[in-house]
């Protein structure tokens, strides 16, 4: 496959390219992150994902579990079809699967 320049989306780039890059990458991040005074800190998966649900829970509280939605581009239909999306729109009550 050649890159097409003239491409009015890709614009030459061909898709995927890069991602050895990204993978090995030493700079990638590996572990679960949080800005704490001006500054990323490590934290556990566990506190990652209580923050996480708290604040899913603060903003469905507050705006309706209407606010929530899920998105998912065109590559991940697997994953729209699979359980997990499905059950993460029926834990938060949301209906909005784009």
């Amino acid at each position: 496959m050649k890159p097409a320049p003239e491409h009015p989306v890709s614009k030459g780039y061909i898709r995927g390219e890069q991602i050895p890059e990204y993978v090995y990458s030493p700079d990638r991040i590996k572990y679960p992150m949080r800005w704490v005074n001006n500054t990323w800190e490590r934290v556990s998966w566990d506190e990652a994902l209580d923050y996480a649900a708290s604040e899913l829970t603060k903003i469905k509280e507050k705006y309706g579990p209407k606010t929530l939605a899920i998105f998912c581009a065109q590559w991940a239909l697997k994953i729209l079809r699979s359980g997990f999306s499905q059950r993460f729109k029926s834990a938060n009550g949301t209906p909005n699967l784009l």
